[in-house]
């Protein structure tokens, strides 16, 4: 396969970026010692800027590089290698902005361009210490004057707080509780009165402890009426949509620890001597190290997908944002652990292998599942919808989606609904190739192909079953989060079987023969591995993770190259 056009600026700033092993901004060491002095990378940070990714931020159409979301993704994993603290620091500007461009008059979105053309950051106040997630309780009151807003009350917990040039706030316009009672307002803190703005503390963190996580406190700021996103009342509806973009994105951060993780302990593995051999020579362990190497596409399948998905089926992010959000942060969690048995001691060390960048990974990527909706909001509002989403399910083929080669539409934010319409191409798409596969495909691979479908219907049996009087049923029912999160195992299946589909007809052998799907569906199905059947099909897996590890490869179904070592000699 040939590199996708959208890819080519990976690569360029992989190369930009450098080694991590070497002595550097950008390097574990840098990363490390910033983490013990609870610091922002500055330095970094400035030269992120330098080389160009705040303009990926900002829509082509308002002079910024941002045409594909599949390329920042792909851009933020790459950074994401190195140090979550620098990653999450720089992309919390498009949090901060993406509401203005979702629904800001033109006006509003040319100024947020310039800020961020200008290299300032943006940050987005949204929480606060007494309410945490539930936005409808905001207390933070914005009152009406001749010209515009007086903005009163507090922001807590929020990225970039105290750097931030501009900060998206949500406030409440109407003193009765209800779905339009908030609006959304950019303020510039330059253009506030001495005293309307004041920068909390630093709240210190177990992981990305260099992070600018703080708060704010408005009094009386005055902001014109040109400063609200959207129109007043539109608030949550508007961050609805915002986060179902972002949420989708910040899966990359999850999958660029992944990769750093995986790296480190495959380094290790292959180079600790033990009973004559090494401990990637260990069945226990290599199998432990594929799985992970598995679980690592199948994540990236799930970005592709979701971020593509941003262009072809705005309509349908509510549900592949939540999916996104909720497997992909919380499967890598799971990977890092499962790593860190293998590293064992050194796992728990902030010096000595990788400079102990595991470690700081395990810490850092504990965050992603959290922030832009924690875990129980996604599966929550994946509950919402089940009942629709299944019973509305039907036989499609959009392989367009899923070919990386396939140019997208141009996204287009205004489409986005604040709640799903029913459909989810990506879940319909795979479940038509399973049902092809589960009659005539190879003997693995159609064994895996009837588990989906089998799944599929029992989920909508039981769905069915719970909410044959009313939705609240569902929500009502201890099974909910259950059925949530098999659900968001059979969506990123069929992501995978979408990918594959889509791609491998241009694909190298290994896409194409699909030794990776049969391991990535017997982990998402819930298959039992021990079936002797499994084991060649682990070996060749190996061979490939072996082979893209001495090739200073992306671990990738895409043929990227990374730059990650200048020797072995740091294990």
């Amino acid at each position: 396969m040939s590199i996708p056009a959208q890819y080519a600026s990976t690569e360029e700033l992989e190369s930009f970026l450098g080694s991590p092993f070497a002595p550097g901004p950008f390097a574990f060491e840098s990363a490390m010692a910033f983490d013990e002095r609870e610091q922002l990378p500055e330095e970094a940070l400035r030269l992120l800027d330098d080389w160009g990714l705040h303009r990926f931020y900002v829509p082509a159409a308002l002079g910024g590089r941002l045409t594909s979301f599949e390329e920042l993704a792909s851009l933020t994993r790459a950074v994401s290698r190195r140090d979550l603290t620098l990653s999450i620091a720089h992309s919390k500007t498009m949090l901060g902005a993406v509401m203005t461009w979702v629904g800001g008059s033109r006006a509003l979105q040319e100024r947020m361009a310039g800020l961020i053309g200008g290299r300032h950051a943006i940050a987005l106040a949204l929480t606060e210490r007494a309410h945490g997630s539930d936005l409808m309780a905001t207390s933070t009151a914005a009152t009406k004057t001749a010209d515009g807003y007086s903005l009163t009350g507090e922001k807590w917990l929020i990225n970039n707080a105290t750097r931030s040039r501009a900060v998206t706030v949500l406030a409440r316009t109407d003193e009765r509780v209800g779905p339009r009672s908030l609006t959304l307002f950019v303020i510039d803190k330059d253009s506030l009165a001495e005293g309307a703005f004041e920068p909390l503390p630093k709240v210190r963190t177990l992981g990305i402890r260099g992070a600018d996580i703080s708060g704010l406190v408005l009094r009386d700021a005055i902001t014109g009426g040109d400063s609200v996103v959207g129109a007043p009342g539109l608030g949550l509806e508007l961050v609805l949509k915002g986060l179902f973009v972002t949420r989708t994105l910040t899966a990359n951060l999850s999958v660029g620890a992944g990769d750093t993780a995986l790296r480190v302990t495959l380094d290790f593995a292959r180079a600790r001597a033990l009973y004559r051999g090494t401990v990637f020579d260990l069945p226990n362990v290599r199998t432990a190290l594929v799985n992970g190497f598995v679980s690592l596409l199948v994540g990236e399948c799930a970005s592709i997908c979701g971020s593509r998905a941003i262009h072809f089926v705005p309509e349908e992010l509510g549900i592949v944002s939540a999916v996104a959000k909720h497997f992909i942060p919380t499967s890598m969690e799971a990977l890092l652990q499962r790593l860190a048995v293998v590293l064992g001691a050194r796992h728990y060390l902030r010096e000595g292998h990788a400079s102990g960048i595991f470690q700081k990974m395990l810490r850092d990527n504990a965050l992603t599942s959290l922030f832009d909706g924690s875990t129980a909001v996604n599966l929550s509002g994946i509950g919402l919808q089940l009942r629709e989403l299944l019973r509305q399910r039907r036989s499609t083929t959009a392989l367009a989606l899923f070919d990386v080669h396939a140019q997208p539409p141009p996204f287009a934010l205004e489409r986005i609904e604040p709640i799903s319409r029913g459909n989810d191409t990506i879940l319909s798409t795979g479940a038509t190739i399973a049902a092809r596969l589960a009659e005539s495909g190879p003997e693995l691979l159609g064994d895996c192909a009837r588990r989906l479908v089998a799944l599929l219907a029992e989920l909508e049996r039981e769905v069915e079953a719970l909410t044959s009087g009313s939705r609240r049923q569902l929500l009502e029912s201890p099974r909910m989060f259950a059925l949530a999160e098999m659900y968001c195992r059979l969506h990123v299946a069929a992501a995978c079987l979408g990918f594959w589909e889509a791609n491998r007809a241009r694909g190298d052998e290994f896409l194409r023969d699909g030794d990776w799907l049969v391991l990535a569906l017997a982990q998402l199905l819930l298959l039992e591995m021990d079936d002797v059947r499994f084991e060649a099909v682990v070996e060749r897996v190996a061979g490939r993770l072996i082979d893209l590890h001495e090739r200073d490869a992306l671990f990738s179904l895409l043929p990227l190259q990374c730059v990650t070592r200048l020797s072995r000699g740091y294990v």
